[in-house]
């Protein structure tokens, strides 16, 4: 098993599901708090546009107190050791006919702009379409649109030529680097096995590439290259001691080839998150329940229902935050904003409900809280 993994494996199976609310606007605004300080959730009371629900409420220790304190928080005392938490507010939603199947950010121009860069699958099912757009304050404004035969499975987008470089975009088997003027495009004449990407506490960032079923190693990547452009490799990094932040996406049977446990690896999303400048980062994966039972004539298991959530602990292993219930599987989970204003949060990107269906998106800003 690749060393980088331990922390991730570990802790990750400690995880379990928190519950939703709501509370009245009025109060949050009297206080000057999220809702979430008195409540679990970060929308009380609101539609959910991901999930098409009305979220319920549910009071935490300090909510029950100010409502039983005549709204108020005057002697309230903490009977337990501080819980760390994230709190979080659904911000927006969109949907998508387009079909992407991957979902990034990051500076692709060098101008200190952040682009949402999307890989998309094609109806015919063959090859994939990168799009680069750029948000304008009212909308997307898309500044590059081109097919290649990369998978729509594989995208990362990072620094992976320098600190000082443009962040480039890279696929299976393509990249796309900034110029100065246009975007540059190099194509491996055979698909590399792209698992993720890591930024180091030294600032370096290079992709991760599955040389071999139980072997990972880092790259960096020399857009100049005449030949292969990922060059430097180094062995995976040791996730809880040398990385800020680290991503990794694949099919359940890629991860568990790594040495990742089946139950983690089944939701395709695995990651550490160096948040609010934090050197111990939160690990964030997708959590799936199934509600299944056994047929009685074939006496095989039949799933009736699946539910999805995403799930971030703190590398001690305790829950600091959880989605709601969400009813379709998301196919791509970032920790980022692609509307590029600057709010840290989570973008969680859905599958369909149904073929000719949108897929949706949606964001939800996170803050840190110790009640």
């Amino acid at each position: 098993m690749n060393r980088f993994l331990y922390t991730l494996i570990g802790v990750a199976l400690l995880a379990s599901v928190g519950a939703v609310a709501y509370a009245k606007p009025e109060y949050a605004r009297a206080i000057n708090k999220p809702c979430n300080f008195c409540h679990v959730s970060g929308s009380p009371g609101a539609f959910d546009s991901i999930i098409k629900q009305v979220q319920a409420t549910t009071r935490n220790n300090r909510g029950m107190y100010y409502e039983t304190h005549n709204h108020s928080f005057e002697g309230y005392k903490v009977t337990h050791l501080p819980i760390e938490r994230l709190l979080s507010k659904f911000v927006w939603g969109e949907e998508y006919d387009d079909l992407p199947r991957r979902i990034a950010v990051g500076d692709v121009k060098g101008d200190g702009v952040s682009r949402f860069i999307t890989l998309h699958e094609t109806p015919e099912g063959k090859g994939s379409v990168l799009k680069v757009r750029r948000w304008d304050g009212k909308s997307y404004v898309t500044e590059l649109e081109e097919k290649s035969e990369s998978s729509p499975e594989k995208l990362q987008v990072g620094k992976f030529a320098g600190a000082s470089a443009s962040a480039i975009i890279v696929t299976d088997r393509t990249l796309w680097a900034w110029n100065g003027k246009s975007f540059t495009r190099k194509t491996l004449s055979t698909p590399r096995v792209l698992l993720g990407a890591a930024h180091f506490k030294s600032k370096d960032e290079r992709v991760l590439i599955a040389d071999a079923p139980a072997s990972i190693r880092a790259y960096h990547i020399n857009p100049n290259a005449a030949g292969d452009w990922l060059v430097d490799p180094i062995p995976a990094p040791n996730a809880s001691k040398d990385v800020l932040w680290l991503a990794m996406h694949g099919n359940q049977e890629t991860l568990v080839q790594t040495g990742m446990d089946e139950m983690i690896a089944d939701g395709g999303v695995l990651g550490f998150w160096g948040a609010f400048q934090s050197d111990k980062p939160y690990i964030y994966y997708v959590k799936i329940d199934r509600d299944a039972d056994v047929d009685k004539q074939t006496k095989k298991i039949v799933v009736k229902r699946e539910s999805f959530y995403v799930v971030m602990l703190n590398t001690r292993g305790i829950e600091v935050w959880a989605s709601v219930r969400l009813d379709m599987r998301p196919l791509d989970v970032i920790i980022d904003n692609t509307r590029g204003d600057g709010k840290q949060g989570v973008v969680i990107l859905l599958k369909e409900a149904a073929k000719g269906k949108p897929r949706q998106m949606g964001f939800y800003e996170l803050s840190q809280d110790k009640e």
